[in-house]
């Protein structure tokens, strides 16, 4: 009964992947010829605006890095006082 489940599960899941890889094989296809013929001006386009985008986004979250840093840095040192200071007394009032 089991294996009947499984069985039916995977027929099931061939019979609906089926139409996916059939609607994306033409679609790489013709990307494929399309940039052997001289699309390459459309791949260069979007590689360099990746490019900046990105090189862009890294500067733009170092420069927050850079002045939420200077913030945080305190913040955690007095938490960890706090912190080592609490594990400390308790220590010290289970022996007395």
């Amino acid at each position: 009964m089991i294996k009947t489940d499984l069985l039916e599960k995977a027929k099931t899941s061939a019979l609906l992947a089926a139409p996916v890889v059939m609607t994306a094989v033409p679609a790489i296809t013709s990307y494929a010829s399309e940039d052997a013929s001289g699309g390459s001006d459309v791949m260069s386009t979007a590689v360099t605006a990746l490019t900046t985008s990105l090189t862009d986004m890294a500067t733009s979250i170092g420069g927050a890095i850079g002045s939420i840093l200077p913030i945080v840095i305190p913040l955690v040192g007095v938490s960890l006082v706090v912190t080592i200071g609490i594990a400390v007394f308790k220590k010290i009032a289970s022996k007395a």
